[in-house]
This record gives structure tokens, sequence and C-alpha cells, in this order.
């Protein structure tokens, strides 16, 4: 049960970093908040800026597992007998909690500003928690990987905007050249804001979205155990 009790501290750290919950929460709510009064009407962009809103958690994880780092939080944790896989959990965990947090409070803004949803809300939710652990997967890689917060900042910007990007977020995959629609294909955000598209706009059920459902899964899966790797290598040296 080691993996509860860090998952209780990285919650109690997160709630008291400002500036963390200020990026996972206002960044996003105030594209949605000026779209909506531009446009009066934010329905068919709310999936992309709610999958945008969940692309943040990956400098957001980074940051908090990096700063950790840092601080000699994880060489205490090598004089206890606690595994890398209890301690990615552990993040893993409470960030998952936070971004469930964040799609209820965008999906409730969203619903004030006109949007409105035709399949299985929870359906959607789904999709949007597995994206969520995508992006905490990615911003682990970079935390592992990375020496100092200052180094994993700019690096996970560097990588989620471009993302971002090529997920749809901003503009339809269909302008995009076709090898920017290739590129866009392998990675899961373009597949969570098709499929949360067609849910909450088209009313489609699981059998119409499966395919992209399982594909965030699996991506997400293997971006977390990547990080146990690399943290397990980490912990080692």
């Amino acid at each position: 049960m080691r993996f509860w009790q860090l998952f209780l501290r990285n919650l109690k750290e997160t709630y008291r970093d400002p500036l963390a919950l200020g990026f996972l929460l206002v960044f996003p709510l105030l594209f949605m908040v000026v779209f909506g009064l531009a446009l009066g009407d934010v329905g068919n962009l709310a999936p992309g800026i709610i999958v945008f809103g969940l692309l943040i958690m990956i400098p957001t994880s980074a940051r908090i597992m990096t700063r950790d780092k840092e601080k000699g939080f994880m060489a205490r944790l090598l004089t206890t007998p606690t595994r890398p896989w209890e301690f990615v959990t552990g993040y893993t965990l409470c960030l998952l909690l936070v971004a469930a947090a964040q799609v209820v409070f965008f999906i409730l803004i969203g619903w004030l500003f006109g949007m409105s949803i035709a399949g299985s809300l929870a359906l959607a939710f789904v999709v949007f928690l597995l994206t969520a652990l995508a992006s905490i997967g990615v911003g682990m890689v970079v935390a592992a990987l990375s020496k100092s917060e200052n180094q994993a900042e700019p690096l996970t910007w560097i990588v989620a905007m471009p993302l971002a990007v090529l997920s749809g977020v901003w503009f339809p995959l269909s302008v995009m050249p076709p090898w920017m629609r290739t590129a866009a294909d392998v990675f899961p955000f373009s597949h969570a804001i098709a499929a949360s598209q067609k849910i909450m706009l088209e009313g489609a059920g699981f059998a119409e979205v499966q395919g992209d459902i399982i594909f965030i899964a699996a991506w997400a899966l293997g971006a977390i155990l990547f990080g146990i790797f690399l943290f397990s290598r980490t912990m080692r040296s």
C-alpha cells in the first residue's frame, strides 16, 4: 500500500501548487470562455478544447515529478522498500484524479456555453480519462529523462504544443497535408478528439469509436510502462 501513501502525499502537494492548478484549469478554461463569448456556442469546439486541457497534463506532471527529483525526494525513497511502479502509480493516481475533476469542470462550462451531448457522457468521460493517462505518461517519460525542473519545463511545452496542433485542436486534420495526417494518427490525441466529437456531437456508441479507444488505451499503457522502466533505471543509478 506504499503507492497509496504516495498518492495522498502527491495529492496534497498538487493542491498546494497554485501554478500547476492554474495551468490545468484556468488556461484551457480561458480558451473556452473566449470562444464562447466570440461565437456564442462552443459545441463543436468543446471536445478539442477539453483535449487541449488534458494535453497540459504533460508539462504539469513532468514539472511535479522533476521537482521532487531535485528536492531529493526520490533519493529518500531509495532508503525505503518503495518500488518504481509504486512511485509511478502514486503520481499517476493523483494526476488522474485531478484530470477527472478537470474534465467535469470543463464539461459544465461547455454546457453553459451551449455544448450539448448527443451520446453517452460516460463513454466520453472514459475517452477523456484515457487521454489524460496518455498525457501523464508522456510527462512521466520527460521527467525521467530530465535532470532539473528548468530542463523539463521547456522540453514538455516543445512536446505538448506540436501534439496539440497535430491532434486537430485548432483546425481539422483534413486541411493538413497527407504526411501530417499520417503523423497525427501515430499519437493518441487526434484519436481522442475524433472519438469525443463522434460521441458528443453525433451520438456515436462504443462500436463506432472502439478502435480509437483501444488505440488511446494501448498508447497510454505503453507510455506509463516506459515511464516505470525509465524511473527504475533512474532510481538504481
